[in-house]
Formats: structure tokens, C-alpha cells, sequence
């Protein structure tokens, strides 16, 4: 594996066979001029998106170092491939343990709750009801709410729909879009 300390944080998106990746793709693409995109996947491999396009895996999960990441993007979809990847699990507390900012949207907040970084926190999601009834043992110590989108410390977790206001959350939150007419260049191109 390459060294990668000298070159400062980065953005990790965790990409898994079902992941619409598509939810996170507008916060990469603003979060990356200033803290660069790297992915990952449970095994290391490419990625081929429900699109057809293929995303190169930079690490498997297991393999990267938390050190390097400002930030973590963790899609939605069917998370039924990483539902028992516990080196997933791991890294994410890892990478909580060493202040990385973690932005989760639609099903992705479950993963950041399987790894315990939820608890007592607020949660905005994508879960219908019969899914929070399957999911309910690893997420009794979650504050689910119905908001498009939640800031709560280190994580900011939203709505499938709020893919828009989650990918600005992101950036003001890590201070990538300061200028006022690009927040506003960005609104436009990309509301309805």
C-alpha cells in the first residue's frame, strides 16, 4: 500500500454490492478539491454501480489506515452484503476514534448505528416501518426522526431525497464551500 501520510485528510466513500452511490456523489464531488476522494469496498475490488459505472476501490476496508480521513460517506441501498462485515464495523470506529466527520444517508445511517456511533444521537434515514422492525434491536439507542436531514456532533445523516441539502451540510460543515456564489452556483444547478 502506498504511503499517504504526507498528503494530508481525505474523504474515504464506502461503496458495497447494493450501495446507491449516487446519494453521496454531489458531496464527493464538492468535498474533493480540498480533501481528496479515496473509496473503499468490503474486499478491495472495483465497484460497478447500479448506473453501470465502475468505481475504482482504492483499499479494501479493512486495509486503510483511519489517520488519513476527515471524513467518511456512506451511501444507501440494500446493505445486506456488508450486514456482517465486521472489519467495516471496526474501521468505522476507528475512524470515529480519530475525528473523522461521518455523513450517512438513506439506509447508510444503519451501518453507522451497527457500529455503535448513533447511539444517542439523532437519525435521519430511509427506513420504511417494516425495515425499523428488523432492524430495531441495533437501533433502540438511536433518536430516529423524520427530518429530511440531521446534524448531530460528528455525523450528519439524512433522507434519500435530501441528497441536495446532505451534500451542502457536508461541505459547510467541513468548510469546503465558503463562497457564498458557489453555494449559490450549486443550489441552482442542481434544484428542481
Amino acid at each position: 500500500m502506498e504511503n499517504r501520510e504526507a498528503r494530508g485528510p481525505k474523504t474515504l466513500v464506502v461503496l458495497y454490492p447494493g450501495c446507491i452511490e449516487f446519494e453521496i456523489l454531489l458531496a464527493a464531488q464538492l468535498l474533493h478539491p480540498q480533501l481528496p476522494v479515496e473509496t473503499v469496498t468490503p474486499d478491495g475490488k472495483d465497484h460497478r454501480g447500479h448506473s453501470g459505472l465502475i468505481f475504482r476501490s482504492h483499499a479494501a476496508i479493512a486495509d486503510i489506515d483511519p489517520r488519513h480521513y476527515a471524513v467518511v460517506l456512506v451511501p444507501g441501498g440494500d446493505f445486506k452484503s456488508v450486514f456482517d462485515h465486521e472489519p467495516l464495523y471496526a474501521q468505522l470506529k476507528a475512524l470515529a476514534s480519530h475525528g473523522a466527520v461521518f455523513g450517512a444517508i438513506c439506509a447508510g445511517p444503519f451501518l453507522l448505528a451497527r457500529a455503535g456511533l448513533l447511539a444517542g444521537r439523532r437519525c435521519s434515514h430511509g427506513f420504511g416501518p417494516e425495515a425499523r422492525d428488523f432492524l430495531a434491536p441495533w437501533l433502540r439507542d438511536v433518536r430516529l426522526c423524520d427530518a429530511r436531514i440531521s446534524l448531530d456532533g460528528n455525523c450528519i445523516t439524512a433522507r434519500a431525497d435530501a441528497w441536495l441539502d446532505f451534500s451542502l451540510a457536508l461541505a459547510d460543515r467541513l468548510g469546503v464551500v465558503r463562497d457564498p456564489a458557489h453555494r449559490a452556483r450549486v443550489l441552482k444547478a442542481y434544484s428542481s
